[in-house]
Parts: structure tokens; C-alpha cells; sequence
């Protein structure tokens, strides 16, 4: 009996294949198979409407209402019930197949890289707007940073939606999210911490107008390099997240880790502590009263000028691993520029460059400093050098 209604199913999924959308469209909205609905009895014209296998069998089937034999009731509410998950199965079979995904999330790419870039454009321009209204820049990195947080968990939530899985059910897309999570929340910690208690960011400084200076056309043509910034800030949280927002597309419930996700998972774990405790000791050192106007040269510091910036690269180098999947590295292999686009901007644009010109400006003339530069390597830590 069981085989003969997993053939019905599977056979019966075939006829309906042409209609399987609107068949989900239907069982969506009635929480239901519509061949479960056995009540007695059922009118020919109904079957055929939600069915939809095709026009002659609507016309064929205009009939008065048929009854259902009283003694045989609970057998046939039991059998329709049974061939009607068979058909299911059948259906989405069939789907998988001729859809060649082989059970891969039915999100695509497409619509999430849209969805980021709107939650991620939303949450900063709301940022842009209270930083021109307020002229103050403590909000800057707290929003910045939180876009990431906002949109990971907007993808993982769409993710279990269209996938029906859920949302804390074991998924590489919620592996995903968590290390995003963890990281966005202890950096934009920090950053806002640090910024209330300095009560400035003299990085930021240049960007807002001083006193008595007109807009748009006065030194920092205010508010426009600000809103310059803003965009910036947004392309590049968009581009950084690129393998999780594609990743999280691509996986399903219980998918295995490999062992290159293995390996960026631990990799992760090693970036995050190590650029977390690296800005711990940095405030720590800059917290001390005598060490006001000295660089830091301990701790992690002995072994890279900017051990916070490696472990930053880290991160989202180990993200694109944990991400990876035979898919992405196949299909999506250009989410290789998001630990690119971290290291170059990094390396030679906004972090390492601006510090080592402040710090040369403020401590170039002593030989001291000028030791410690020549022996610490620049970025990825190593024993300092005796020469």
C-alpha cells in the first residue's frame, strides 16, 4: 500500500508540474494540502480548479455534488491524507530536479545583494541625516558597524523564510551571522565607548564645519564631504559582506562543514580575539596618565605596529572560507574581493597610512620610535628584529 501511494505521488507530481507555483501560491494561503480536505464530500469543479492540470478536465467535470460513502469515509480521509504528502514529496522532487539545484536554497543572488544594499543604504542615510542635523560624529561608527549586524540577521531571517527553516536551526547561514554578530557588536561597542569618553574623533574632525563657516562652499563644504563619507561608509560594509550575503543564500539546514569552513571558522576566532584584546591594550596603554603623547610598543604591539588591523584582515579573510561553498567558488567567486577590498583599504588607504603619518609627525624626531619602526614589522606580527 505504501508503494503504491509513493507512485501515485511521485506520478501524479509529474502531472501537476506546470502548475507547481500555483500550487504553493494555494497551499500557502490555506495552510493545507487541498487534497486534504475531505468533508464528506467534494464538488468535481473544486479538485479541478486547485489542481489546475488542464481546461478539458474542467469542462469534463462540471457535476452536480458527489457524496462520499459513509462506511468507507474514514478510510478514503485517510488515504487522500497520506497520497496527498506523497504528492508533496513528489512535487518538490521533481522541482529540485528540473530545477538543478539539488536542494539548494531557493533565494537567489540577485535578491540578496538588493536586500543588503537597502538595509545597509537605509540604516546609514538615518545616520547621515542625524550626524548633519546634530553636527556630531559619536553615532558614526556605532551605525556603521551596526549596518553589518542589521543586514546579516535580515538575510539569515530571509534565508529561513524562504528555505521554511528555523531561525536559530543549525545553518551555515546562521554560522554566518553569529560570527558577523559577534564581531559587529564588540567593535561598534568599542568605538562608541571610546567616543563618549574622549568626546571627540579628531578622524572625523574634518568633515563638519567650524564655527561661523558657511555651507557648501567653506573648507569642509559642508554637509557634502560628509555625505560623501556616509556613501563611502556604506559600500563599504556592502562590499565587506559580500560572501556572508551571497553565502547565506546558498546553504541549507544541517549542510556539513568542510574542511576549508572548518579552517576559516578557527581562523575567525583567532582574527577576532586578536584585534579585540589589540584594541583593549592600545586603550588601556593611551588610558595611563604619562602615556598621553607615547606609542604603544607592548602587549601585541611588540610584534606588529597594527596588530588590530591584522586581525581585522583576518576576519574577513576567514569569513569568505566559512562562507565558501563547491557552489560559490564555482559560481561566486568574486566574493574574493570583500578580504581584498579589506586589505587594500586598510593597508593603503584609511587605517595604516593616517597612522603611521600621525605618528611620524608626533614621533619621528625621536630615535626611539624610530627603532621600534625599524624593527616591528608593519602589519602581520613577527619577532622584532635585532638589527
Amino acid at each position: 500500500m505504501i508503494a503504491m501511494q509513493k507512485r501515485f505521488g511521485f506520478q501524479l507530481g509529474k502531472i501537476v508540474l506546470a502548475s507547481a507555483e500555483e500550487l504553493a501560491t494555494q497551499f500557502t494561503k490555506a495552510k493545507s494540502s487541498p487534497f486534504s480536505r475531505v468533508r464528506g464530500s467534494f464538488t468535481p469543479s473544486e479538485i479541478a480548479s486547485q489542481t489546475s492540470a488542464s481546461a478539458a478536465v474542467r469542462c469534463s467535470l462540471q457535476a452536480p455534488l458527489v457524496p462520499l460513502p459513509t462506511r468507507h469515509q474514514a478510510e478514503i480521509r485517510t488515504l487522500l491524507n497520506r497520497s496527498s504528502l506523497h504528492l508533496m514529496a513528489g512535487v518538490r522532487k521533481i522541482h529540485a530536479q528540473a530545477s538543478g539545484s539539488g536542494g539548494k536554497a531557493v533565494d537567489e543572488i540577485g535578491p540578496a545583494l538588493r536586500r543588503s544594499a537597502k538595509v545597509i543604504l537605509g540604516l546609514n542615510l538615518v545616520g547621515f541625516l542625524i550626524t548633519a542635523a546634530t553636527s556630531t560624529h559619536k553615532i558614526t561608527d556605532l551605525v556603521g558597524t551596526g549596518a553589518f549586524v542589521v543586514a546579516t540577521w535580515t538575510g539569515h531571517l530571509a534565508h529561513c523564510r524562504l528555505n521554511r527553516t528555523p531561525v536559530f536551526g543549525w545553518s551555515r547561514s546562521l554560522l554566518l551571522t553569529c560570527c558577523v554578530s559577534l564581531w559587529g557588536i564588540r567593535l561598534a561597542g568599542f568605538l562608541f565607548y571610546r567616543v563618549l569618553q574622549m568626546g571627540h574623533d579628531s578622524r572625523l574632525g574634518a568633515f563638519f564645519a567650524k564655527e561661523n563657516e558657511p555651507w557648501l562652499v567653506g573648507d569642509s563644504m559642508y554637509p557634502l564631504k560628509l555625505m560623501f563619507f556616509w556613501s563611502l561608509q556604506s559600500l563599504w560594509a556592502w562590499v565587506v559582506l559580500l560572501p556572508v550575503t551571497v553565502g547565506q543564500t546558498q546553504t541549507l539546514k544541517k549542510s556539513p562543514l568542510g574542511l576549508t569552513a572548518k579552517i576559516g571558522l578557527v581562523t575567525f576566532l583567532i582574527g577576532f580575539l586578536w584585534e579585540s584584546v589589540a584594541d583593549a591594550q592600545k586603550y588601556a596603554f593611551k588610558e595611563l596618565p604619562g602615556n598621553k603623547e607615547k606609542w604603544i610598543d607592548t602587549g601585541l604591539f611588540k610584534y606588529s605596529r597594527h596588530p588590530n588591523y591584522f586581525g581585522e584582515v583576518l576576519v574577513w579573510a576567514s569569513m569568505f572560507f566559512v562562507a565558501s561553498t563547491p557552489h560559490i567558488r564555482q559560481k561566486a567567486w568574486w566574493v574574493a574581493v570583500s578580504p581584498a577590498f579589506v586589505y587594500l583599504l586598510l593597508v593603503y588607504v584609511s587605517g595604516v597610512p593616517l597612522l603611521e603619518a600621525s605618528h611620524e609627525k608626533r614621533y619621528g624626531h625621536i630615535p626611539e620610535y624610530a627603532a621600534y619602526k625599524e624593527s616591528t614589522n608593519m602589519l602581520i606580527p613577527w619577532f622584532p628584529s635585532s638589527g
